[in-house]
């Protein structure tokens, strides 16, 4: 596991009964379901790689390898209780599988479990000793539960056993923060120089930021949170920093601290949500767009949220209901552009609660891709069938922060409108939409 986040309580009660098998009527018994899942699973085709799995696990229900395989399968699509279920059963197979039992402390984790999944590290590194990320896992929950001390050793140690990932540095100097190993005893004049260089590398993260210099607006901001690792500006920018870079791993760790810092933040809320979403786990990003509701019910942020997520789940016609609620709440100018067609992009140049349409003839059977892109404003579209009732939405589903629709299939002749505006990344600034 490569993640290094941690989510909602988990509550459900797991029964091993409900996991779903395949019938070995409906598995090829000449081939091997384990290996040609592993690639499935490698190439990213989840769905493939469950049914591979689920065959493995019908043909041979004693494989406690193919039934943690299957459950690293419904965790990257966002099952966790039946992934849970399947490094349960791993582990019921074979009580010796150090593997399964990392792998569930992770989702226990996910879910602030963390007596479960302090648990299953410990049990994973009883069994296997040079497990780097068990160690990186089990020092997570050391330094949430105030044992920075033990989280130092624990990270040390995956630093040792060669993690291939800087995380496990980046989690050893925070915790060296907390056990005072890094930081030593200030004087007054001390800590206003201090608080004075905060400042001034905030103002120079928000500078490149603004310029969308994210990479070194990471920098600028990781800097300051060396200095001061409660600063709730610096995880919030950061984090966003990550996002547009598609770094939703870094970027959901980022709003995690900023939940800690501030928990009535609502903000908080909104992009640990989409973060999550991002990363397959859509039961913790729902509950995160709950929460942030309940603190601000009125704010547009909820139709994009729900509405991002919506379109990671790939209920696209769900995200465009979304998003043209967003539309219709904050429209202030409604701007008819030219006809789209697949020959010239149309260009734009969006306006804060701007909303411009065009339209375009749609046959059915037409597999369409329709992109809104920009260097300076953050764009969201929706697709509205002959009737005007949207049947497809995106925001941040392309590159960066551009919307995509991807191939999606016209279900009927007709003329089609396409409704463009903008999310929070960015309200003022050039577009171009192309329909391919």
């Amino acid at each position: 596991m490569k993640r290094f986040i941690l989510s909602c309580v988990l509550t459900t009660v797991i029964s091993i009964a409900a996991v779903p098998t395949f019938a070995q009527s409906n598995c090829d018994t000449s081939i091997n379901h384990n290996m040609i899942g592993n690639e499935q699973y490698t190439a990213g085709n989840f769905t493939d790689a469950l049914n591979s799995f689920s065959c493995a696990v019908a043909l041979d229900p004693e494989s406690a390898v193919d039934f943690n395989w299957r459950g690293n399968v419904y965790r990257e699509l966002g099952n966790v209780d039946l992934a849970i279920a399947d490094y349960t059963q791993a582990i019921t197979i074979d009580e010796d599988y150090a593997v399964a039992y990392n792998n569930r402390g992770w989702l226990y984790y996910t879910q602030d479990n963390l007596d479960a999944a302090l648990d299953d590290f410990n049990s994973a590194i009883t069994l296997d000793g040079n497990m780097a990320y068990a160690y990186n896992n089990r020092g997570l929950v050391q330094h949430i539960r105030g044992n920075a001390v033990s989280a130092v050793a624990d990270f040390e140690r995956a630093i040792d056993l060669g993690l291939e990932t800087n995380w496990a540095e980046y989690n050893l100097s925070r915790a060296q923060l907390d056990t005072n190993q890094a930081v030593p005893v200030a004087s007054s004049t001390t800590v206003d120089a201090t608080v004075a260089q905060v400042q001034n590398l905030l103002a120079s993260a928000d500078t490149a930021y603004d310029r969308r210099d994210y990479a070194g607006a990471i920098d600028l901001y990781s800097q300051a949170i060396v200095l001061d690792p409660n600063n709730a500006d610096a995880f919030y920018y950061r984090g966003r920093s990550y996002v547009t870079l598609d770094n939703f791993s870094a970027a959901l760790f980022d709003f995690e601290q900023l939940v800690r810092i501030l928990p009535e933040f609502e903000y908080g809320y909104w992009e640990r949500s989409v973060a999550r979403a991002e990363l397959g786990l859509f039961d913790a990003a729902l509950l995160d767009a709950t929460r942030a509701e309940h603190l601000d019910p009125n704010h547009v942020n909820n139709f994009i949220t729900r509405g991002t997520i919506a379109a990671l789940m790939g209920d696209v016609q769900t995200a465009g209901t979304e998003f043209q609620r967003l539309m219709n709440t904050w429209e202030v100018e409604r701007v008819t552009l030219d006809d789209l067609t697949t020959t010239t992009a149309l260009t734009l140049n969006m306006q804060p609660r701007y909303v411009f349409e065009t339209q375009f003839e749609g046959e059915a059977g037409q597999v369409i891709t329709i992109s809104a892109e920009s260097t300076q404003a953050d764009p969201i579209i929706i697709l509205l069938d002959a009737n005007g009732e949207p049947i497809a939405g995106d925001d941040d589903g392309g590159d960066s922060l551009n919307a995509l629709i991807n191939e999606f299939t016209i279900p009927e002749n007709g003329t089609y409108t396409l409704l463009i505006s903008h999310a929070g990344g960015g309200s003022i600034g050039a577009m171009s939409i192309y329909l391919r």
